[in-house]
């Protein structure tokens, strides 16, 4: 079949019957009249042109593997007249980005919608009552899902490798019965919204309870099906208002930057750096370690992520700028309840460094933490918090502005301890190739946890004795 070819279905005729268009790579759109009631097994499998399909209210089936592999279709709307949807009846298509299933629909087959690594959102209705196995399977890019109150069963790795979940609603009373690994490599920290009364049963049940964060869906949380709430951020707009928000409907912005201006950031909202690399030239994240000269000045060390990373929320850090006008946007689906608190500030191992030898000792009078805020922090205490300005130093301040990263300094150390405080990127400040510790036998570890040869070392930080750091 010639490329760019597009099909009009003669009028009249009941059926696309087994394999008609297999293989028709050149099909780029088909037309199906209204007199067809079903569409047949492998009727349009590996057409990789394919990009648009009309599908009339007169079809009742779509047969098995009917749409597989058809990578270049990109959305499909199935009529209300369809009841049974086939085994990998869409598998396999990665170009399909959304996917709307009627209501006349009562169960969802065999990876039906497996390997739509492409699909980011999908409408199940409240029709279904079981999703089959594999169903969608690998769809990496889903970033939400809403089961209905009227799924029972959910099949074996029905929504495995759905890497990307950052959020699942089960409106279902009683938990739906899932199969091996329904939730295989999916992250378990994700919020899981059930109805309030039905809590406790979904952490006992098989599979949900695997989840850690299992909540509450209130009466007036619109996250089934409002989807047009905004959520516009700033410096002056911190008003995370409960519900739920897409992330095309997400966004936060800081003006006033220069161009290679170093900032600090603590967002609401998961964020794939990825995704900012033109805002961000690079980006750093707190280690929880500092290095204290008998000079007083606190050195913080940071790590730089490499700008595949997610940030996850809360996850306060620094960022070089790129541009005058920070904008970060359609980044993920995020809610918020009745009140959403400030992320807990982490502490930080203080070591005393000569500066000169590299040698470390632990300190433990010295109580540093390190957070971030959602929300404006005022009137605080003098020489207590601390913050990043704009051209890399550090200083003392009364008021943090929402969605920054502090220090915050106990007791009355700043003053007889602590002189100032500088971030230091990756040894551009100490000059220091090697930091170590008292000469013993101990193992090292690196900051993942595995044991290195100390004789080998490379640059970056490693643990010894559980409390001793050595940097080369």
């Amino acid at each position: 079949m010639p490329s760019n070819t597009k099909i009009d279905i003669k009028d009249g005729t009941k059926g696309i019957g087994d394999l008609a268009f297999r293989g028709c790579s050149g099909l780029t759109s088909v037309t199906i009249p209204n007199s067809v009631t079903s569409i047949g097994k492998w009727a349009f499998y590996n057409c990789s042109g394919l990009t648009s399909v009309t599908i009339p209210n007169s079809v009742t089936s779509i047969g098995e593997s009917a749409f597989h592999n058809c990578s270049g279709l990109t959305s499909v709307t199935i009529p209300n007249s369809v009841t049974s949807i086939g085994m990998w009846a869409f598998c396999g298509c990665s170009g399909l980005t959304s996917v709307t299933i009627p209501n006349s629909v009562t169960s969802i087959g065999y990876s039906a919608f497996g390997y739509c690594s492409g699909l980011t959102s999908v409408t199940i209705p409240n029709s279904v009552t079981s999703i089959g196995e594999f169903a969608f399977y690998g769809c990496s890019s889903l970033a939400s899902l809403t089961i209905p109150n009227s799924v029972t069963n959910i099949g074996g790795e029905a929504f495995a490798e759905c890497r990307g979940l950052d959020l699942i609603i089960c409106e279902a009373s009683t938990p739906p019965s899932c199969y091996d690994k329904c939730f295989y490599d999916i992250n378990k920290s994700i919020p899981v919204y059930v109805p309030t009364n039905s809590i406790n049963a979904y952490k006992e049940a098989i599979q949900w309870k695997d989840f850690s964060n299992i909540l509450p869906i209130s009466n007036d949380l619109p996250i089934s099906n409002d989807q047009t709430l905004a959520l516009t951020l700033t410096d002056k707009n911190s008003d995370l208002t409960k519900g739920y928000y897409k992330k095309e409907k997400v966004s936060l912005s800081r003006n006033n930057m220069l161009v290679g201006d170093y900032a600090t950031f603590c967002i609401p909202f998961d964020i794939d750096l990825s995704k900012t690399t033109d805002v961000f030239s690079k980006v750093y994240v707190p280690l929880n370690i500092g290095l204290l000269k008998s000079s007083g000045e606190l050195l913080m060390l940071l790590d730089e992520v490499n700008n595949n990373a997610i940030i996850k929320s809360g996850q306060a850090f620094v960022a070089k700028c790129q541009k005058s006008n920070v904008l970060l946007e359609n980044c993920a689906d995020v809610s918020f309840d009745e009140s959403t608190p400030n992320p807990t500030p982490s502490n930080v191992k203080i070591y005393n460094f000569d500066g000169v030898s590299g040698a470390l000792t632990q300190n433990t009078d010295v109580k540093i933490r390190i957070g971030g805020t959602y929300s404006q922090l005022k009137n605080l205490e003098s020489n207590r918090y601390c913050t990043l300005f704009t051209n890399g130093s550090f200083g003392s301040v009364t008021n943090v502005t929402p969605f920054q990263m502090y220090v915050y300094i106990d007791g009355g150390t700043l003053g007889s301890k602590i002189t100032s405080i500088t971030f230091d990127f990756h040894d551009e400040v100490t000059g220091i190739k090697e930091l170590r510790m008292t000469n013993d036998n101990s193992p090292v570890y690196d900051l993942n946890g595995r044991m290195v040869n100390e004789k080998n070392l490379k640059s970056g930080l490693y643990i010894k004795n559980g409390k001793k750091v050595v940097i080369k």
